[in-house]
């Protein structure tokens, strides 16, 4: 049961997120003898996020080309969600390879249903709202093809949903992505709160701030543009970005105090401590600025910097960029500096199964 109607989808998540909320990425953790789901350690990694001050709900990556155990995630992460009071999403992308997907096939299609199955199935698990994906095999060619596959997918449920409009599509659309225009078109969907907006164009971000802004909570991921769009465009909140519990502990927890001192206008003290974080911003760039080039997230570093933090890490089972020796050495040095030290993982990074 669903704790909003569609009519209040978007005045509910603007509210939970309100004065500067954060929500993170979580990565579901594997048994590291037989790569198979560590429950408890999903569970484990939940309750530490929801002790961090300004963490208002998470999104799990659920990296599964399997549909029942998409399922499994989707019960231990709603379930665990439930007890914490945190706000819980996933990303619903449609795990099974298939021909070529165009804007005016019926819903009757293989993505569309397994799609909508997944999201009411999240529903019934205690979820509070999904994050669009794109199935890889949705190839369009105009903005509107893009505009007409939202809706019709979003008209099939009451679920909210959390826009991502990122370069990684390369689409056959000018930029790879849409225009802020079309963004704005899909923000009126009743049931569109919230867009993880990252096209990499600070252009592209004014506008669509300006667009947007007062109709859905629009948000850039990337933690060194945060402030920016805090003081120039009005962002409120942050949305999908797993530096939110990885930068950040019950103790110490420098994003969440300058991102609310920046919401409320205090950009002096914001300032000062979005500089002391520089260090850590540049080892983020510097790993994710290879991986983005080659279109893909680097999913074993986030494991690792979890697993720094204290939380289950451990290897994953698809093969994601490996963790060089340096940057685990760079990570421990600095982690320990700012006082963020509470593991020192020692696996195989990335495991293909």
């Amino acid at each position: 049961m669903l704790p909003y109607r569609r009519s209040e989808a978007k005045e509910f998540f603007r509210e939970k997120f309100a004065g500067g909320g954060l929500e993170t990425v979580l990565l579901p953790s594997y048994k590291a003898e037989t790569l198979e789901l560590d429950e408890e350690g999903i569970r484990s990694d939940i309750r530490r996020i929801s002790r961090i001050p300004g963490i208002r709900g998470f999104a799990m990556a659920c990296l599964s080309h399997d549909l029942e155990e998409m399922r499994e995630i989707m019960r231990i992460a709603g379930d665990e969600a439930g007890k914490v009071g945190l706000v819980a999403s996933v990303f619903i992308n449609e795990p099974l390879a298939g021909p070529q997907i165009d804007a005016g096939e019926p819903l009757s299609s293989t993505f569309c249903n397994t799609t909508v199955r997944m999201i009411k199935e999240w529903e019934n698990l205690g979820g509070h709202w999904f994050f669009f994906g794109y199935p890889f095999n949705f190839r369009p060619k105009t903005e509107n093809e893009v505009y007409e596959f939202t809706k019709k997918l979003a008209d099939q449920v009451d679920m909210a949903f959390n826009l991502y409009i990122t370069r990684h599509y390369n689409w056959e659309t000018p930029g790879g992505t849409v225009s802020p225009q079309t963004v704005a078109r899909m923000a009126e969907i009743p049931t569109a709160a919230a867009i993880k907006h990252s096209p990499f164009d600070m252009a592209h971000n004014t506008l669509t701030f300006k667009l947007c802004g007062k109709r859905i909570l629009v948000s850039e991921p990337f933690e060194s543009w945060w402030l920016p769009c805090i003081a120039n465009l009005g962002m409120t909140c942050v949305i999908g970005n797993p530096v939110c519990h990885q930068w950040q502990n019950e103790e110490i927890h420098p994003l969440t105090n300058y991102v609310r001192a920046a919401v409320k206008g205090d950009l002096e003290k914001a300032w000062e401590i979005y500089w002391g974080l520089q260090p850590l911003r540049d080892l983020w760039w510097s790993v994710h600025a290879q991986t983005f080039a080659m279109g893909i997230y680097p999913m074993a570093h986030w494991k690792y910097w979890d697993g720094l933090v204290g939380m289950t890490g451990g290897p994953l089972r698809m093969p994601y960029p490996m963790v060089r020796s340096d940057v685990k050495v760079l990570s421990k040095a600095l982690w320990g500096q700012y006082g963020l030290l509470r593991g020192d993982p020692d696996y195989q990074d990335a495991v293909v199964r």
